[in-house]
């Protein structure tokens, strides 16, 4: 039987507690308190009176004494559950009872189980006790909701319970390797060939069955030839050996390798590949003779490749990285232990962070902190960084996942109300007992994650759904993630994506009745999904802008009716043209940030705009330092569509038509632009006392034009327009060109990422832009 390092309270230990203070211990004396310790094991702590108050209900158990007098502890016991395993579970029970009434009658048999099994315990063996606890609370999780009605003795409830576990097996494809034990153990506690904390006798002589543990053993047993041949080696859980498909050696990816000799710890050893391929074969064989044990033998084998040359190692790009071999011998580890397998498999495709899955909770609710929630078909978590929140809600921070329909059955069939708490340690040290000493690189959560998110970034086009499914952004890409938007379809598709090439990859190489099948053989993921988009709040469809410039066109049309009805020379026609200008200004001030996806035109922004053929033979290019911050600055150089350099030029012909009218009229007029302004969009503002200002036109002009001629703003805030720009550029360019477009090059303070030496295709980028401002509907008039 695995053996347990937790210690347990034997009875007697417990009412020695209670026995601490001189009120508690007449309690226990002259009323019936001291059966419902007994019963259920509880702690003297204050946080333990409503559990036995609610079993002295129960069980009919008159309780003839205040609770609340007995200057019960305040402090929570810091291990409850393994010194006091009995009474956690009980307590958890009556909570989930409380929480979900319709499992009350269920949550009743499994505590009249458990009390009548394992309440109170006296014996010596408290570590015996605790794995047969486990064990037998196990088997009862295993029933779920489908728990027997209580009856009238425990005896009768326990053995339609052990009846319902062993049809359920019997009907199931997966099960946990070790449930025929606890089956075994559950069904001699019930029958009484075993007693709760007994040892068990491994042959050997003397009386069959149960050794008590008065027991010792004796001069025959320490001289018989087969002692000590049973005793386990570690303590702590203990599975199979290492799965060992149908496939050579444990193997190690040993890419251009032919021969390599290592000299360890005084002993000579060659290492020799089979072929350059990736999963080829690598032969580690000592050139001399040793006397090493098998043992020593393997860990020597895992430092020789770790000490080999970059190019023995399984990954060169990242040793923290796992080969396919290597991510299919963990999760052959994993497979007979359903929830481990999930767990693993849920960080392997999402990339998750492990710690953050660990609290993964069934709930239907959406969540408000960073905990993933499943409500049995989706997985719904929230991205931890990058964009904000949207005006009216925040369902753009959600991610929402239809999982495989075959890994969503067995989380909801295994799992209770957090299925995977806790499980990360087990599951590292699990991996670290059974691959530890076989050659590679030892699999572990974080490294399965690391893999998993390197195989996803590889399927997707961007990193940016990659990241997305990770539940949050890495540091040098959270501001390109904060402006771009995904759809959920596009993040489902690439999920389910990695899921089926992933489950087909480990299949392929995998032995005929490998472990894995009942998992994988056949694994499909939903490919569609209707939930909202994930990501920028304020990333618009251009389409979204048809209406702001219909609207401003209409405008601008009644404003040249209006000069042509104004004497030729007067000032009523300046004071028409300077409207006109204004409106035209606001149409070129939209096309504008649309046609280069700039930030919003403020008192700081810069730009030079240089002909064809200055800098660039096809394109005129633009120059723009548009960072309205005083910590540092920001340029770029984008070409410019041919529609916006027309809207340009015509906005400046009208300028300097304004300008001229404005001179006929007497008016003096100052040019307050600035260097380096004079190819930003301008307009003319009449001041008091008929003084003309040419100056740039800046957001928030823009934003008064649309207020004054009653122009619904689409925007939800003022770089909405960038957003949107960076989302439609993302579905046609590269990442590279997106970043360098957009000025996030080098996102995250480092200017040294592959991005800031590619050199922008202007052509590309050029087409994308004016695609742009042909779907928001601007023209020129």
């Amino acid at each position: 039987m695995n053996r347990s390092s937790a210690r347990a309270k034997r009875l007697s230990a417990i009412l020695s507690e209670w026995r601490v203070d001189p009120t508690r211990a007449l309690a226990l004396e002259t009323s019936a308190l001291g059966t419902l310790v007994e019963y259920t094991m509880a702690p003297p702590w204050d946080g333990a009176v409503d559990v036995i108050e609610a079993l002295a209900d129960e069980f009919d158990v008159t309780l003839d004494v205040d609770l609340q007098s007995l200057a019960l502890d305040d402090t929570k016991p810091s291990r409850l559950k393994q010194e006091y395993p009995l009474f956690g579970t009980l307590q958890e029970s009556l909570r989930t009872a409380k929480s979900a009434p319709d499992e009350a009658a269920g949550e009743r048999a499994r505590r009249q189980i458990l009390v009548g099994l394992f309440g109170g315990f006296d014996g010596h063996e408290v570590t015996i006790y605790y794995d047969q606890f486990l064990e037998v609370r196990r088997c009862l999780a295993r029933l779920g909701t489908d728990m027997p009605a209580p009856d009238e003795h425990w005896r009768v409830t326990a053995r339609a319970a052990y009846d319902a576990i062993s049809a359920k097996k019997a009907n199931e494809a997966v099960a946990p390797a070790e449930l025929d034990e606890w089956l075994e153990n559950f069904e001699k506690l019930l029958d009484g060939t075993r007693g709760v904390g007994e040892r068990l006798r491994d042959g050997g002589g003397g009386t069959p069955g149960p050794r008590r543990a008065m027991e010792r053993l004796d001069d025959k047993d320490l001289h018989a030839p087969d002692f000590g041949r049973s005793i386990p080696r570690r303590s702590g859980k203990c599975r199979d050996q290492t799965p060992q498909p149908d496939r050579a050696d444990p193997t190690l990816a040993a890419p251009g390798t032919d021969t390599l000799t290592v000299n360890l710890g005084g002993t000579r050893v060659e290492v020799k590949a089979a072929s350059s391929d990736f999963e080829a074969a690598l032969s580690i064989a000592l050139s001399e003779t040793s006397t090493t044990a098998p043992k020593d033998g393997r860990r020597m084998a895992r430092l020789i490749v770790d000490r080999a040359a970059t190019s023995a190692v399984q990954s060169p790009a990242d040793a923290s990285l796992l080969s396919l071999g290597r991510v299919r011998d963990a999760l052959e580890v994993l497979a007979s232990e359903p929830l481990d397998f999930l767990t693993a498999w849920l960080v392997l495709t999402t990339t998750i962070d492990p710690e953050r899955l660990m609290r993964l909770t069934q709930s239907s609710a959406r969540p408000l902190d960073e905990t993933p929630h499943f409500d049995g078909e989706r997985l719904t978590y929230r991205l931890k960084n990058g964009p904000t929140a949207g005006d009216d809600d925040d369902d753009n921070l959600m991610v929402e996942l239809v999982l495989p329909p075959r890994i969503a059955h067995y989380l909801r069939t295994w799992g209770g109300e957090r299925p995977l708490a806790g499980r990360r340690d087990p599951i590292d040290r699990q991996l670290t007992y059974r691959l530890g000493n076989t050659p590679g690189v030892t699999p572990s959560l974080k490294r399965l994650r690391k893999t998993g998110a390197y195989a996803l970034e590889r399927l997707a086009e961007t990193r940016n759904p990659a990241q997305i499914l990770s539940g949050g952004f890495n540091f040098g890409h959270i501001v390109p993630g904060t402006y771009r938007r995904e759809r959920a379809g596009a993040l489902q598709a690439l999920f389910a994506e990695h899921n089926e090439t992933l489950a087909a990859e480990l299949l392929k190489r995998s032995a005929p009745r490998n472990g894995l099948r009942p998992w994988l053989d056949g694994l499909k993921t939903p490919h569609d999904n209707l939930a909202r988009p994930t990501g920028s709040a304020r990333a618009l469809a251009p389409e979204d802008y048809r209406g702001v410039f219909e609207a401003l066109r209409s405008a601008l049309i009644q404003a040249r009716k209006a000069i042509r009805r104004q004497p030729k020379g007067s000032s009523a026609e300046a004071q028409a043209r300077i409207e006109c200008l204004r409106l035209l200004a606001a149409q070129t001030y939209l096309a504008f940030e649309l046609g280069t996806g700039a930030r919003p035109i403020a008192g700081r922004a810069l730009a030079t705009r240089v002909g064809k053929g200055v800098q660039s033979p096809q394109h005129a290019l633009l120059l723009i330092r548009d960072k309205d911050s005083q910590a540092y600055r920001e340029a770029r150089v984008l070409p410019v569509a041919n529609a916006l350099g027309k809207a340009l030029d015509q906005l400046n012909a009208a300028v300097n038509d304004c300008t001229a009218t404005i001179k006929t009229a007497g008016w003096p007029i100052t040019d307050a632009r600035g260097p380096g302004r004079e190819d930003l969009p301008a307009w003319i503002e009449l001041k008091r006392g008929q003084q003309a200002v040419m100056q740039v036109f800046t957001n928030a002009d823009f934003a008064r034009v649309l207020a004054d001629y009653h122009i619904d703003d689409p925007r939800p805030s003022s770089n909405a327009t960038r957003h949107t720009v960076c989302t439609a550029l993302d579905r046609v360019l590269d990442e590279a060109a997106v970043h360098a477009a957009m000025g996030h090059t080098g996102a995250g303070g480092t200017y040294f990422q592959p991005e800031s030496l590619a050199s922008l295709d202007m052509g590309a980028v050029k087409n994308a832009l004016a695609d742009v401002l042909h779907r928001a509907g601007f023209r020129l008039i």
